[in-house]
Parts: C-alpha cells; sequence; structure tokens
C-alpha cells in the first residue's frame, strides 16, 4: 500500500523533472536552431507588415479611415523586428555563445540565446496569426466614389486588364455608394 502511494506521487514528479531538464538544456544546445526558427518567423513577419503597410497606404490615397488596430499591430510588428535585429545579430550571437576568445563554449550565453529566441518566436507567432480584420473604413462624409472596404481576408492578387480597369472603378464607385447609403439608414434608423 505504501509503495504503490509512493510511486503514484514519485511517478509524476519525476516525469516533470525530466521534462523541465530537458527542456532547460534544449535551449543550451539548440540555440542555433531556436535561433534559426526566429529568423523564418520574423521574416514572415517582414512579409506580412510588408502587405499591411501597401494596404494601409492605399487605403489612405483613397482617404479612409484607418483602424487603430491596424496602427498598433504594426507598431508591435515593428518592435519586434527591430527587438530580432538588435539581440539575434551575428556578432551578438558569436559573443554571447563562446567565452576565452572562442575556445570555450559560454553555456550560460547559450541557454540565454536559446530561451530568448524561443520566447521571441512564441511572440512573433503570435503577432503573425492575429487577425487584423478590417485595415480602413470609409469616411463619412466622404465624396470619394473609390471608398470601399479593404478586408485582410485573403485575397488571389490580380492586375487587371485595361479594359477591365473601368468596369472596376464602376464596381467601386457603386460599392462606396451602396455602403454609404446602408449607413445612412442605419443612422435614420435610430
Amino acid at each position: 500500500m505504501a509503495e504503490t502511494a509512493i510511486t503514484e506521487v514519485a511517478v509524476p514528479v519525476a516525469k516533470w523533472t525530466m521534462k523541465k531538464l530537458w527542456q532547460e538544456l534544449g535551449y543550451m544546445f539548440c540555440y542555433k536552431s531556436n535561433i534559426g526558427d526566429l529568423n523564418e518567423q520574423v521574416q514572415q513577419l517582414r512579409h506580412k507588415k510588408d502587405g499591411i503597410e501597401l494596404e494601409e497606404k492605399f487605403a489612405r490615397e483613397a482617404s479612409m479611415i484607418i483602424d487603430g488596430q491596424v496602427f498598433d499591430w504594426l507598431v508591435k510588428a515593428g518592435e519586434q523586428i527591430k527587438e530580432k535585429e538588435t539581440t539575434f545579430s551575428e556578432e551578438t550571437v558569436a559573443a554571447r555563445a563562446a567565452c576565452c576568445n572562442g575556445w570555450l563554449p559560454n553555456l550560460k550565453g547559450r541557454f540565454s540565446l536559446g530561451r530568448n529566441a524561443k520566447k521571441m518566436t512564441l511572440a512573433v507567432d503570435q503577432l503573425l496569426t492575429k487577425d487584423i480584420g478590417i485595415i480602413a473604413h470609409p469616411e463619412m462624409w466622404n465624396s470619394n466614389p473609390q471608398s470601399t472596404l479593404i478586408s485582410r481576408k485573403p485575397t488571389s492578387m490580380k492586375v487587371p486588364a485595361p479594359q477591365e480597369h473601368q468596369t472596376m472603378k464602376n464596381h467601386l464607385h457603386l460599392r462606396g455608394k451602396i455602403f454609404f447609403l446602408i449607413q445612412e439608414d442605419q443612422q435614420l434608423a435610430k
């Protein structure tokens, strides 16, 4: 009876201890792969940030109101990219990973690099998976016929042919007018 009680307590504690130990050792010995994963995630973040900035620029040119979440997301993405560039530059990593002029590995530095890279990778992943939703809204008093909603839903990018451009321009004009009339109708109903 006592033996089973001891094993029921000792086995989970031992498993938890070994799991934490391997995780900590993984930071130290796999710091290069953690930094590589971070580099890939930051590259994806740069691409997403560039795309959102282009959509924001288009919305500004169309005199639309940019959603506040977009500004917050762009600031956070910029901070993460800048932090990665300063913290994990090649010179910094090389200096922190070795000691005694590169003759010996700096285990504490490698552990710190691996753990920080893993934490930053999770933070960048959260930014990548965050759905921004609608980038901009048309202005209520705007008479610009191209005022439309810009959505962050994935779409295929197609460059319109010259004859399609006029059709698309008319479509955007009608869409803007319809959206404006719906908003006016909703305000009158209140």
